[in-house]
């Protein structure tokens, strides 16, 4: 073998060593050793639904607290609250743990060390999936997570995560709008969106996966008749008027105290949100309203509002036809009907609507 060969094969003998070396490192590169990966799953946080036909048994028999009533000399209307993660309508709740299909994830390390800013998680079947895949790192991991129901996320926005471990304070906070009723009109109540959160601090790779239980954040605000009068009866539409459509909000976790709220409002409670109840069983036609009816089967037509209290001026507006005549509007304040209260996070408002 010759200098020059002698010199070929060392160069040979460099490439392959080149080589193998460049192919193992792809190898460790692309293929970690996939060691605890986080993963999610959402708990039941709303009990079995009731049914409309129950619902209205539940009524009479006096289950739900807070009823509160307002009359004159042509209508009357009431109000019953009840919580929105108990026993709800099953056309009056658009998130249940059914039909999520993403969520939004934050997490922070016990440093503050920001771990997931925005992930992306979605349903695939009855696995909840995301990419990349992440790990857990050494210590605890404080998660913050939300999900807006049907329509553009863009309603959530300048989400804000923070923790003050000494005292157990884990607060996440966030501007919401409502749609501006100028560019929807009257059918606002399709394009309002449920919004749901949780925050869960302090998890480790020892408790396995992430288990969120989201909480309900807005009210839902849903109507029913009680007596009407003889002849064709007809709800041309609902307003709720004169109220906030735009807020920030701070949600705190406190582990002894639990849940507390802060609303910081945008501009004036000059807001009108409507919606059409013509076509109440959604088959296309003007429909009739009876007896102890609830006025929409549709749940996305149902009114999920900014938790506030009423000014003097924010009132429920009704429009209704009575064999083929309209009725002058009915107009009621909403602070009267409350007795003050408002309306409260994570609440459901069903108003029973009399005519007389």
């Amino acid at each position: 073998m010759n200098a020059l060969t002698d010199r070929t094969y060392l160069w040979r003998v460099i490439v392959l060593i080149s080589l193998l070396s460049t192919t193992s490192c792809k190898k460790e590169i692309t293929a970690p050793i996939a060691s605890h990966p986080i993963s999610f799953s959402v708990e039941d946080a709303w009990p079995e639904q009731v049914s409309r036909e129950r619902m209205s048994g539940y009524y009479e028999a006096g289950e739900l607290s807070g009823g509160v009533s307002y009359a004159d000399s042509l209508w009357s209307i009431s109000v019953s609250e009840l919580d929105r993660d108990g026993i709800s309508p099953t056309k009056g709740v658009p998130f249940t743990t059914d039909n999520i299909e993403e969520f939004f994830v934050y997490s922070y390390t016990e440093d503050d060390a920001p771990y997931m800013e925005e992930q992306l998680v979605e349903r695939n079947g009855n696995i909840w999936e995301y990419e990349p895949v992440k790990y857990w790192p050494d210590g605890t991991l404080d998660f913050y997570a939300y999900a807006i129901s049907r329509f553009n996320r863009n309603n959530v926005r300048n989400v804000s995560c923070s923790a003050d471990r000494e005292l157990g304070n884990y607060n996440m906070s966030f501007y919401y709008s409502l749609p501006p009723s100028d560019i929807y009109q009257s059918v606002d109540a399709e394009y309002q969106s449920d919004l749901i959160f949780v925050i869960k601090p302090d998890c480790t790779r020892e408790q396995g996966s992430v288990d969120l239980q989201f909480k309900h954040l807005l009210s839902s605000i849903l109507f029913q008749t009680g007596d009407v009068p003889d002849g064709t009866v007809r709800v041309n539409y609902i307003e709720l008027s004169n109220i906030y459509g735009r807020c920030n909000i701070s949600i705190n976790y406190n582990e002894d105290n639990g849940l507390s709220y802060g609303w910081n409002y945008v501009g004036q409670p000059y807001e009108t949100y409507s919606q059409s109840f013509l076509d109440i069983d959604g088959d296309g036609g003007n429909d009739n309203v009876r007896d102890n009816q609830f006025i929409t089967v549709d749940p996305w037509k149902t009114f999920l509002m900014i938790p506030q209290d009423f000014t003097e001026e924010a009132a429920i507006n009704v429009s209704i036809s009575v064999d083929g005549v309209n009725r002058p509007i009915y107009s009621i304040p909403l602070a009267e009907v409350h007795q003050d209260k408002g309306w409260l996070p994570g609440k459901q408002y069903i108003y029973t609507l009399n005519f007389k």
